[in-house]
């Protein structure tokens, strides 16, 4: 039966294991599936001084290739030299260590026979970087956020770094090469230990604990 399965499943679970899933940048130990991995967010602001005919403005739209593949094209906007698109693309989770990004600004005629206006290949790198394209006839505005995957760092992310503890645990961490705490604090705390044998080997037993605390 479904809900025997599920409860199963569910006594099994250990609650001090990390499981992360649905994110292709980490593994379901929630550390980086490999170097480099990073969530890219582009914005295709704006065009100015585009050129595209000789006896209208241009209608101008942009292409995004990302690895050589089109995953995103704009809207067209007709008559306007300078467009306005403001179109946001996430890429989601990417590899960018190797990754190739291109922008071309085209020119729509027929569909068949558009003019490129022209291209750049900006380098993907960690951060929030607002940069412009100098295009055949005129510039294109855009905007690139590379956000490094957990545990990662660097200009590519390929730098492992560690994992702050969440702040909310760090009063309730007791490190085991901290020094002794005291037995009359560990008397308040419910805590008793065993004094038969060494420090290191000490066995700990709780009774009506007043504060929760892990000590490891």
């Amino acid at each position: 039966m479904p809900f025997q399965f599920n409860e199963l499943i569910c006594l099994e679970c250990d609650p001090c294991i990390c499981q992360c899933h649905n994110d292709p940048a980490v593994n379901q130990d929630c550390c980086p599936a490999r170097k480099g991995m990073a969530r890219v967010i582009i914005t295709i602001q704006r065009a100015s001084g585009l050129w595209g005919d000789y006896f209208t403005a241009t209608d101008g739209y942009v292409k995004v290739i990302f690895n050589k593949k089109e995953v995103r094209r704009s809207p067209v906007i007709y008559n306007n030299n300078n467009p306005h698109w403001g179109m946001v693309v996430d890429l989601g989770s990417e590899d960018i260590s190797s990754a190739k990004l291109r922008f071309e600004v085209w020119d729509e005629d027929n569909k068949w026979d558009d003019d490129l206006l022209g291209a750049c290949e900006p380098l993907l790198t960690a951060g929030v970087k607002a940069d412009l394209c100098n295009l055949n006839h005129g510039q294109l505005f855009y905007k690139v956020d590379v956000q490094c995957a957990p545990s990662l760092s660097g200009k590519s992310c390929t730098d492992y770094k560690p994992s702050p503890m969440n702040s909310s645990l760090k009063k309730f961490y007791v490190s085991r090469h901290a020094r002794p705490i005291p037995e009359a604090i560990l008397s308040e705390m419910g805590v008793f230990v065993d004094q038969s044998s060494s420090w290191k080997n000490q066995s700990i037993t709780t009774k009506s604990p007043k504060y929760d605390i892990i000590i490891v």
